[in-house]
């Protein structure tokens, strides 16, 4: 990365602008189609190679999931037992079978997902209900409805990830009543018969964050619960509770990072190897909430990316944004394509969160989702309705020019750098170089050589690290000023750095 070797604070807190250059676009297909303005999501028929072999449409009016394929004719359409949402698909290895998960809700009940086999000869519709988490009262709304597959390294199928929040509305006699938002994530095999992974969450993400690729995850819950006790009071008694809790968890369901921020909302999350050439998949975080280490503890909205390298949480960049949402991760320009609005497209460098470069488009869309098409030269693609129009867009980044991802260069040393600022009064921040993939730790003494603060104690990935120490001890208590030094030590080794600590 152009930044992994470093969490730099205030080059990378800084406010999207989202007049940057103007890449080029064209629409490269349009189509009226029947009944398309009640179209909730439309998703590119996608082969193993990469080729845009046709489309799938979702109608959410007339609760049916439709697939029309190039080389197929007429489309063939398929009635759920409720309202579809979205849809997500894979072909078998051999191209002969598609598959097909289209998430659907169920008025005042749980929702489903409908996994639809289509054979060179016939087809298949089977209806499963994964047990979601429950509360007292009715479910009066289905707020969040979400469906992806999971890929292995390899390429292949791991998995179906199904979310869904409910919301719950409950009388309490004599009382009033109180609705609350109930999620549940959930991993499940791609036969549907197995559950993988179950959180209490909005959104899961499962990857290879520190080497097991099958159960290690990260997850935010966006909880809300509010309260109307009209009859209890001569006076309503109203009020809300609301949070944004995010946390990663490893293989056998420790956890590794964590972070619950009160009024917060968490929009997106993305799990991928952002960098190729580490062994490791990053996070980005899309949020507005506190970040997940409490470096910033606002309420602002904004994108972090972590690693997650050995024992260690690392953020790697944070910037605040403007209201935007992601929508892509485009490896081959390695930009996360975000919108901010119906016709603006934003791409972002998701090597050091900087954006480089926004489209203007010609209409306003909806049911929007982005693609690769693949070949001599990879193009990126949007596709949306108009109405009862589709089109798709081909967005031609090739406009301006992309700075090369620069290599981090691994220390040659073993390093404790001198704080900064020095003195300090408030919180002083502190580089150290690990030369390799060792177990270090960086602790705070005074003048007497007693023990004050313990830093850092874990494991860490070759490269540059951060620490940064407030001049208190390992309950929070605050120290008297004076001279204290931090030793950096890994095995028989170790270096050590005055401080001075003004208050």
């Amino acid at each position: 990365y152009a930044l992994a070797s470093s969490l730099v604070r205030d080059a990378t807190f800084c406010i999207f602008s989202t007049s940057v250059l103007a890449g080029n676009y064209q629409v490269d297909w349009s189509r009226v189609v029947a009944g398309a303005e009640n179209f909730a999501h439309i998703a590119p028929l996608m082969d193993n190679q990469g080729l845009h072999v046709g489309f799938i449409f979702t109608d959410s009016a007339a609760g049916t999931v439709t697939v029309d394929r190039f080389t197929a004719d007429p489309p063939i359409s398929f009635s759920l037992d409720g309202v579809p949402h979205k849809t997500a698909h894979y072909f078998s290895p051999d191209g002969d079978t598609l598959y097909i998960f289209a998430a659907f809700a169920r008025p005042g009940q749980t929702p489903g997902i409908a996994r639809i086999s289509t054979f060179p000869d016939g087809l298949m519709v089977e209806e499963v209900y994964p047990e979601c988490y429950s509360s007292y009262g009715n479910i009066i709304n289905t707020n969040r409805l979400n469906i992806g597959v999971k890929r292995a390294a390899d390429g292949s199928i791991a998995g179906v990830i199904f979310e869904a929040t409910l919301r719950y509305e409950e009388y309490i006699f004599t009382m009033g009543n109180s609705i609350e938002d109930i999620s549940t994530s959930v991993l499940l095999s791609p036969t549907l018969d197995d559950e993988i992974v179950r959180e209490a969450a909005t959104s899961l993400r499962v990857g290879n964050l520190r080497g097991d690729e099958e159960m290690e995850r990260i997850g935010f819950d966006d909880y809300y619960y509010s309260y109307n006790l009209y009859e209890a009071y001569a006076e309503a008694d109203s009020g809300e509770v609301w949070h944004t809790t995010v946390t990663a968890k490893d293989a056998i369901d420790n956890m590794i990072a964590y972070n619950s921020t009160f009024s917060g909302e968490s929009y997106e999350i993305m799990v991928g190897q952002f960098n190729p050439s580490g062994p490791f998949e990053e996070v980005i975080y899309h949020g507005h909430a506190s970040d997940l280490l409490g470096y910033w503890p606002g309420q602002a909205e904004h994108i972090a990316m972590y690693s997650f390298a050995g024992d260690s949480v690392t953020e790697l960049w944070y910037t605040e944004v403007d209201p935007l949402t992601i929508e892509f991760a485009y490896v081959p320009e390695h930009a996360l394509v975000a919108r901010t609005g119906d016709r603006q497209i934003l791409f972002i460098d998701y090597y050091n969160g900087e954006p480089v470069d926004s489209v203007t488009i010609d209409r306003d869309l909806e049911a929007v989702s982005f693609f690769e098409l693949v070949g001599d030269e990879p193009r990126l693609n949007m596709i949306g309705r108009d109405h009862d129009t589709l089109f798709i867009y081909d967005l031609d980044l090739s406009a301006y020019s992309w700075e090369p991802a620069v290599e981090e260069e691994i220390p040659a040393t073993f390093t404790l750098f001198q704080n900064h600022p020095n003195p300090f009064n408030g919180e002083t921040e502190i580089r150290y170089d690990s030369d390799e993939s060792q177990h270090l730790s960086l602790k705070i003494y005074n003048i007497l050589g007693q023990e004050i603060a313990t830093l850092v104690d874990h494991v860490v990935s070759p490269g540059t690290h951060y620490a940064s120490w407030s001049g208190a001890d390992n309950d929070g208590v605050p120290q008297s000023s004076g001279i204290y030094f931090a030793r950096l030590q890994s095995g028989g080794q170790s270096q050590i750095m005055k401080l001075i600590y003004l208050k």
